[in-house]
């Protein structure tokens, strides 16, 4: 089976779709976006106090990654009073977009489930009628089928 008919595959196409549907992708970059600049930027900010500890934009990378997914390990930490007030934008951002995220992924998942509960999701058989809306009538119809 190629991989691309695989289910497990199909279902994650499926729920891509619905995440660009629900505006995921563009929290997924403003999240990578905030992440990178970030890093740089408390990089460039604590290279104005004496004997940063964060000497690196690897470090500032690291930090800014655990304080957005986190409060941090506390292994850097910004020194300088601006990096301190830019590490507290950064608490207050990261938990708002991973809030929005892990929402907006619960929520595709809930509603994927809805759907399958009531009977909404891809039907998949071939060679078959489907009649939907029954009502007095119906029963001549499937007659009028069968006998076709």
């Amino acid at each position: 089976m190629p991989a691309s008919r695989h289910p497990a595959v199909r279902s994650l196409r499926a729920l891509w779709v619905l995440a660009q549907r629900e505006r995921f992708a563009q929290l997924l970059l403003v999240a990578l976006g905030l992440f990178f600049v970030s890093g740089v930027v408390v990089y460039v900010m604590e290279q104005q106090g004496d004997e940063p500890l964060i000497t690196s934009i690897g470090e500032g990378l690291w930090y800014s990654i655990v304080t957005m997914a986190s409060v941090g390990y506390g292994d850097y930490t910004p020194k300088t009073p601006l990096g301190r007030i830019y590490g507290g934008f950064l608490i207050f951002a990261g938990v708002t977009l991973f809030s929005f995220m892990s929402a907006t992924i619960a929520s595709i998942l809930v509603a994927k489930r809805i759907r399958e509960g009531r009977g909404l999701q891809a039907i998949k058989f071939k060679n078959h009628i489907l009649v939907c809306g029954w009502n007095a009538h119906a029963e001549r119809i499937l007659q009028g089928i069968v006998l076709a």
